[in-house]
């Protein structure tokens, strides 16, 4: 009876205990500051994707740090009517001039070295605030887990227009993370046991 009473006891020890601490760990944020301060780089492609345009000094990839602010926006370097802006949680595309190709198969940006923080990966893209007209979710994706592409080939560029791509990340769960949860489960094991023996 008594044996049965601590039994109880205990089980609700170790599950007010450790099921607490084991979801305070998985709940535990990641914190970043997205790509900032990571190197990228950007190519054109066009007229399709994979074939890489070079840009007016004639060099075929650029790199450069990510930064807040325009100053690091791709697109210049090519004469081309838009611009590419890395930003910390995602980019930004600028129409420079109506000026863009849209009618070949492809005609935009591919984006790589795309490194989050220790712990993070990138998922995803979401669209938002989008001016620029046909431009959706059919005109970027994944090349690798850490390239994009953006193609602005069929849509309808007006100077002025924009639209923002947000990353969308993951945590997974980092060695040591992983470590203590396995510790917390042996141990939890472990004491199950005795106290039912």
């Amino acid at each position: 009876m008594n044996k049965a009473h601590n039994t109880t006891q205990h089980s609700r020890f170790w599950t007010g205990a450790l099921l607490p601490a084991a979801l305070i760990l998985a709940a535990a944020p990641v914190t970043h500051a997205g790509i900032l301060g990571d190197e990228v780089w950007c190519e054109l492609h066009y007229p399709q994707l994979g074939t890489v345009y070079p840009t007016l000094g004639g060099a075929s990839r650029l790199y450069d740090i990510v930064e807040v602010g325009q100053g690091d926006a791709f697109g210049l370097q090519w004469g081309a009517g838009a611009t590419l802006d890395p930003e910390s949680g995602g980019l930004i595309i600028r129409v420079r001039n109506s000026g863009i190709a849209t009618a070949p198969p492809f005609n935009g940006f591919v984006l790589g070295d795309l490194d989050f923080a220790p712990g993070e990966i990138l998922t995803g893209l979401s669209l938002e605030n989008s001016t620029l007209g046909g431009f959706d979710e059919t005109k970027f994706g994944f090349l690798s887990e850490d390239t994009i592409w953006i193609n602005l080939a069929g849509t309808f560029p007006e100077p002025g227009d924009t639209a923002t791509l947000r990353f969308v990340t993951q945590p997974i769960p980092e060695p040591a993370q992983a470590a203590t949860f396995a510790a917390l489960g042996v141990l939890a094991l472990a004491i199950g046991r005795r106290w039912r023996g």
